[in-house]
């Protein structure tokens, strides 16, 4: 196959001088040819005619067409939740509030289309029962409530896709340009249960499940007031404390408790009160009237003490006062009939205890 690259010729009648420079693709050099005018001038501008001819019908760079192939690359929405620790826990005082620890981190993240809201979501499945002792005895989701960021607890009352009654909402964002993919992070006290929804799609993450363990401790306890009561003996007669004991008894048992009881009584039956000479007033000359009932010596036995105590009150636990708080009152009288008593200032310590079983 022959190229050619530049030729020039000068003639008049055949006469003069024709070059031409010839490349050879297989690589041969170029020539140099010089022609003169007659026959053998005719004769090798006819073979160079045919060779330019020749060379001018060879085929030029020849290119096939061009295939296609089509490139489809997928990128589906997704959104994914997920939340540590797994575990928190509360120890619950009694009629108040309770601090969950530790904080919950929960982690979002997603690949979705512009224009969707997506919602993040927090909620028990049952409203009635958000934590449970398995016994019955249930707290309800609006007593649980949640804060997100710091912010303002809300209780868990509220609605969602996932949960009626039972959700609180922890943030909404709309998708735009530079959010389609992203992964958002907040922290929570007492979310549970965890599931975001983009509210256009519909498509939901998975639920990122946070178990809580709520401890409420069995507890018993009492306070008594005033810290005095003082009496003004009459030889031979009977004389009233200067003011009722007031007592509050507040508890918080377990479902197995039977009754609670109350007991006010002194150490030692022989002495209730004394003047430190030897000179006492025994348990059975002090009287008490629980909550303004009949006036009874301190005489029975208690766990506490034997033949110097008087029982307050005994009630029954049910299921609707396993956790409670009572007020009781206790009048004192004390009565010197029978005792040779000298003048003198008698003292003593009344105990009262309260125990269930």
């Amino acid at each position: 196959m022959f190229r050619q690259n530049s030729w020039g010729i000068t003639a008049a009648a055949f006469s003069g001088t024709i070059e031409t420079r010839v490349k050879v693709l297989d690589g041969s050099p170029a020539t140099r040819l010089t022609l003169r005018s007659g026959r053998l001038g005719r004769f090798a501008l006819a073979v160079l005619g045919a060779i330019l001819a020749s060379a001018a019908t060879l085929p030029a760079q020849v290119r096939s067409n061009t295939a296609t192939v089509n490139l489809a690359a997928i990128l589906g929405s997704s959104i994914s939740v997920s939340a540590s620790p797994g575990l928190v826990n509360f120890t619950l005082p009694p009629g108040g509030v309770a601090t969950g620890s530790p904080t919950i981190t929960v982690t979002t993240q997603w690949v979705l289309r512009p224009l969707q809201n997506v919602t993040l979501y927090a909620y028990f499945t049952s409203a009635a029962a958000a934590l449970t002792d398995g016994a019955g005895h249930n707290i309800p989701s609006s007593n649980v409530a949640g804060s997100t960021n710091g912010g303002a607890f809300t209780s868990f009352t509220g609605n969602s896709p996932f949960a009626a009654g039972s959700s609180i909402t922890l943030f909404t964002e709309t998708v735009v340009g530079n959010n389609r993919s992203a992964v958002f992070l907040f922290a929570a006290l007492a979310a549970m249960l965890l599931a975001v929804s983009p509210l256009w799609a519909q498509l939901s993450s998975n639920p990122s499940a946070v178990s809580l363990q709520a401890v409420l401790t069995a507890s018993l306890t009492l306070s008594a007031s005033p810290g005095l009561v003082t009496f003004n003996l009459v030889p031979g007669g009977r004389a009233n404390g200067s003011g009722p004991i007031n007592l509050t008894t507040s508890w918080v048992l377990r479902p197995n408790v039977g009754d609670v009881t109350m007991y006010a009584f002194f150490t030692s039956p022989a002495a209730a009160l004394t003047d430190g000479a030897g000179n006492n007033i025994p348990s059975g000359n002090v009287l008490g009237s629980p909550d303004g009932s009949a006036f009874v010596p301190f005489t029975g036995t208690s766990p506490f003490a034997v033949g110097s105590s008087l029982v307050i009150f005994t009630e029954r636990i049910r299921g609707n006062n396993r956790s409670k708080t009572r007020n009781d009152t206790l009048d004192l009288r004390i009565d010197t009939s029978g005792l040779a008593l000298p003048a003198g200032t008698y003292t003593g310590v009344l105990r009262i205890q309260a125990q269930a079983l």
